[in-house]
């Protein structure tokens, strides 16, 4: 299972690269595993019965649905406990949006968008395989992540 952070400041386009990345490797028949950092409890809103469940401490709620379904827990978690949820799952790619303190390979980017300039550091991290300022370079960063997934058939 090959794991990637992208990480950089609000509006850098963490999300928007997150996203390419994933077409790329499903366009390829991976397994991919999408984990966001977010920073607001509002995914669960209290009004719905999930939001109840959750709000009067369900330590985990699933939300079974036809075509997907989804588990709350209660407790926050850290990456390494999230991703190792995965390897029983035969995952191939893990795709962690954010979570910029943690040590797993990373990308990041630059420049944001609401900010402007960022400076890598000001905020010390660790195992950055690549930086990319995604005004100019989302293209190297697509071929980029073509070469690092080893997806680079284009005809795909």
């Amino acid at each position: 299972m090959q794991i990637l952070q992208v990480v950089g400041f609000k509006d850098s386009g963490k999300t928007t690269l997150t996203l390419e990345f994933l077409k790329i490797l499903k366009d390829h028949g991976k397994t991919v595993a999408v984990i966001k950092n977010h920073h607001l409890d509002e995914a669960v809103k209290e009004d719905t019965d999930t939001g109840k469940y959750h709000a009067v401490g369900s330590d985990y709620t699933v939300l079974n649905m036809p075509s997907y379904t989804m588990t709350y827990d209660q407790a926050p978690r850290d990456l390494p406990h999230l991703i190792e949820k995965f390897k029983t799952e035969d995952v191939d790619f893990v795709l962690a949006e954010g979570f910029k303190a943690e040590d797993y390979p990373k990308i990041l980017l630059t420049y944001s968008f609401k900010s402007g300039e960022t400076d890598i550091g000001e905020i010390g991290l660790k195992h950055v395989l690549k930086t990319f300022d995604l005004r100019y370079d989302k293209d190297s960063a697509l071929t980029w992540f073509k070469e690092w997934s080893q997806c680079q058939n284009e005809n795909v």
